[in-house]
């Protein structure tokens, strides 16, 4: 059982090794808005990488009886997820949360959905000239190229800035934040 406040699901993959370097950048942003180090934040949020959104909400489905969390994110692309959901193509993200509520009959369960999918927030960070020598491979969806860009964008402040400004993912993390310590929270703006 997690001791975590926060239990997050992503539809990304993590490459070979220990570290979800995805999660560490979320935790890095997170911890920008409390005023914390990411460090501390490893056992107050957990997170669970799956492979695909289908298998994301049914790991939702079928785990969320056993979690103890109070609070689960669910960080879905936003590019496929009319065939997860059962969604008319080009649907509006009220019919994705609405379907995704009917699937997931879990108050706790929060759905964001990214504006497109994760590699949007690499294309973000292509804007920081010179700073993420496997860029390239990443944008081809290499998962070992990608961890490598997201686990360096989480020790820049300039990168967790930029990715920020995809609008869905700072949602995201702020709600996280707020999850966390709602306080610290007030002041941002929606």
């Amino acid at each position: 059982m997690n001791v975590s406040s926060v239990y997050v699901y992503y539809e990304d993959s993590r490459a070979t090794g220990g570290t979800f370097a995805l999660h560490d950048l979320v935790l890095a942003c997170v911890a920008d808005i409390l005023g914390r180090p990411s460090w501390e934040l490893k056992r107050l949020v957990a997170g669970n990488p799956k492979r695909g959104s289908s298998k994301v909400i049914g790991a939702c489905i079928q785990d969320g009886p056993r979690l103890s969390e109070q609070h689960v994110a669910v960080l879905l692309d936003g590019d496929q997820l009319d065939r997860a959901l059962d969604l008319r193509p080009h649907y509006c993200k009220r019919d994705a949360h609405d379907a995704f509520k009917k699937k997931v009959a879990d108050a706790r369960f929060e759905l964001f959905v990214l504006d497109d999918n994760i590699e949007t927030l690499i294309e973000r960070l292509t804007e920081l000239p010179g700073e993420f020598p496997l860029m390239a491979d990443a944008l081809k969806k290499d998962l070992n190229a990608r961890d490598s860009v997201f686990a360096r964008a989480a020790r820049l402040e300039p990168a967790r800035r930029r990715v920020r400004t995809v609008l869905s993912f700072d949602r995201f993390v702020r709600r996280i934040a707020g999850w966390l310590n709602p306080a610290a929270t007030d002041s941002l703006s929606p």
